[in-house]
């Protein structure tokens, strides 16, 4: 993903639900009035469009001396090829962490009452530290151990360092907001929401009792055929649940590059789980980027989820949940009585082995590759844990942030090897090495994963903010109050005494994609989506809007400072709700969404507007 060189250094489902699907949240009905800014006119400024815009491709490297960071380079020491070309650096900033404003954080802007910004707080020094808590790909026992040894680490960790802590199962959840002070991550982790939850993963508990049938079978003399048959349903299972595992686990990394993007600066991203999707990367024979059963590619959302990350400055730190793994065979979960040990057992125990050997040296080469795409690195085979926290939060204090042009203007969507050499002495360098030469807009022919099914998915209750697009959004009580029906939003059907809320947006038009017509307008266009939910997610009501843009020359830079401006109106019944705003832009594919709580009265009460 490239992005543009004036935003440096600080780059500014529903499904099931019948009122609610996709579908209908997706389709926006026309606003009547044109955005602030535009005329009549404008909007029907001619064709042919012409797209404008600066790529620039943005790197931040790590550079490492014996293990400790180097904090005495400057601009000259570096060489940046692109494809084995020399590029020119256009900004370079290196980034040291001041002890003395370890975890300072800039003043909030002052908000009136009922006002809400998805623009996170600002840092003064030093990178944010994410944990992803992976419980869908790790074992209980493993979640367990991994809760413990990562509260005894936020224990002894002195105050200062950002720290956010999310947690991955059947969707992606916020455990601890970014917090310098980890007492409230601890008490968090300690919690009823922190406690292990069901895996995903087959237990090794089923997986013994798996390859104990198919010996029993072919002890028992049972038909080839039917061997063949029950192996292949193991297979099939097991690649089913690799499939979902795959699928949920980019669509993690998606929010949270989403949710990322709008805190200026590096982040790392510290992903501990029992087991990675290996289908993920391409096999020897998988020259299409398929899985074993050639039944689903992930080329096209590995770019995408790099792409994001890449585009928010997130580098991936995977880890090993399970330390030094040992053969199922020794697990406590394979009982002695359970297990043939007469004929064949010493071919079980071999085969067993080298499938326990061929499994983590695949998940370990999928670890290190997603590190090294990303500039983090990859932690397994070791009981230390937490030594990728220490990683993260040490090279998140020292690090160099580079940025160029490229002299390849062909931007044709194809993968560009990135390359970073350091004059002097032999460093250990860590930074993303590639990039999709693309032009930062939506794919014409969307994969399984594409822009549309993504905002549905962001538009979920309890699903983190996206940040692509900072906007503030003011939701109170339209005044006067209309007649109660008929219903504003899509429940027609909403039932009890309704408020009508105005929900009136602020945009920031620089993450919008506008194209260049001829004559200079500039022209796109938004859905706006306003979706209310009770406190177990149960959707209430929705509204959706799509706002055209177009802006003639002389308005463009008052446009650029003024921003956008959006309004709807939507009912929402008496009670304690959450209203999720979000806003998308097709023609990139960013989107930007907040979730905040109301408390809904009675018309002339005092018990609303919104209540935090």
């Amino acid at each position: 993903m490239l992005t543009n060189i004036s935003a440096l250094p600080s780059i500014l489902v529903l499904s099931g639900a019948v009122l609610l699907s996709p579908a209908k949240l997706l389709q926006a009905q026309p606003q009547q009035q044109p955005a602030p800014a535009a005329t009549a006119a404008q909007a029907s400024a001619p064709a042919p469009i012409l797209k404008v815009t600066t790529h620039t491709v943005v790197v931040d490297v790590v550079v490492n001396e014996g293990g400790k960071p180097v904090r005495d380079l400057k601009r000259s020491d570096f060489t940046v090829l692109e494809d084995g070309k020399e590029q020119k650096v256009d900004f370079f900033e290196p980034h040291f962490a001041d002890a003395t404003k370890a975890g300072e954080i800039t003043a909030a802007r002052a908000l009136p009452e009922g006002t809400y910004t998805n623009i996170p707080a600002g840092h003064v020094n030093d990178a944010v530290t994410v944990l992803l808590l992976d419980s869908l790909d790790t074992e209980i026992a493993d979640q367990s151990y991994m809760r413990s040894k990562m509260i005894g680490y936020l224990k002894a960790l002195p105050k200062g360092r950002r720290i956010a802590i999310f947690t991955l199962g059947t969707q992606l959840r916020m455990l601890g907001d970014f917090n310098t002070d980890t007492a409230p991550l601890i008490a968090a982790l300690e919690g009823k929401q922190g406690n292990p939850q069901l895996s995903a993963l087959k237990s090794q508990s089923d997986m013994n009792q798996e390859n104990q049938a198919l010996e029993q079978m072919r002890e028992a003399g049972a038909s080839e055929n039917s061997i063949q048959s029950y192996t292949d349903f193991i297979m099939t299972d097991a690649s089913a649940r690799s499939s979902v595992s795959a699928d949920q686990a980019l669509e993690a990394l998606q929010q949270l590059a989403r949710y990322l993007s709008g805190i200026p600066g590096r982040k790392n991203l510290v992903w501990f789980a029992g087991h990675f999707p290996t289908d993920l990367l391409p096999g020897e024979n998988d020259p299409d980027h398929m899985n074993r059963d050639n039944s689903r590619g992930y080329a096209n959302d590995l770019h995408a989820t790099a792409d994001l990350l890449a585009a928010a400055r997130v580098a991936l730190y995977p880890v090993d949940a399970g330390g030094a793994r040992v053969g199922s065979m020794f697990s406590s979960s394979n009982s002695a009585g359970s297990a043939p040990v007469a004929k064949g057992s010493g071919k079980g125990l071999a085969s067993q082995t080298l499938a326990v050997d061929a499994e983590s040296y695949s998940e370990h080469t999928t670890m290190d590759e997603l590190a090294k795409e990303t500039g983090g690195r990859a932690v397994y085979n070791s009981n230390g844990l937490m030594d990728a926290i220490d990683h993260a939060l040490n090279d998140g204090s020292t690090f160099y942030t580079l940025a160029y042009s490229p002299t390849n203007q062909n931007y044709n969507g194809a993968p560009r090897k990135i390359d970073i050499k350091v004059a002097g002495k032999k460093y250990q360098l860590f930074y993303r090495r590639s990039y999709l030469a693309d032009r930062d807009r939506a794919p014409e022919k969307p994969g399984p994963m594409d822009a549309n099914s993504v905002f549905v998915t962001a538009m979920r209750r309890g699903v983190p903010a996206a940040t692509q697009i900072a906007f503030d959004v003011r939701a109170v009580p339209a005044g006067p109050q209309p007649p109660p029906a008929p219903i504003a939003g899509q429940n027609a059907d909403l039932k009890g005494p309704v408020t009508r809320f105005a929900i009136d947006y602020a945009a920031d038009p620089r993450a919008v994609s506008l194209n260049l017509t001829p004559k200079g307008f500039h022209q796109g266009q938004l859905v706006i989506v306003t979706a209310a939910y009770d406190k177990n997610g149960k959707p209430l009501n929705a509204v959706s809007t799509t706002q055209p843009i177009a802006v003639g020359p002389e308005a463009y830079a008052k446009f650029l400072r003024s921003g956008i401006q959006l309004h709807q109106l939507i009912d929402l019944p008496q009670g304690s709700l959450y209203l999720r705003s979000g806003i998308y832009d097709p023609g990139s594919g960013h989107m930007g969404t907040l979730e905040i709580p109301l408390k809904v009265g009675a018309p002339g009460s005092s018990a609303y507007p919104a209540s935090k």
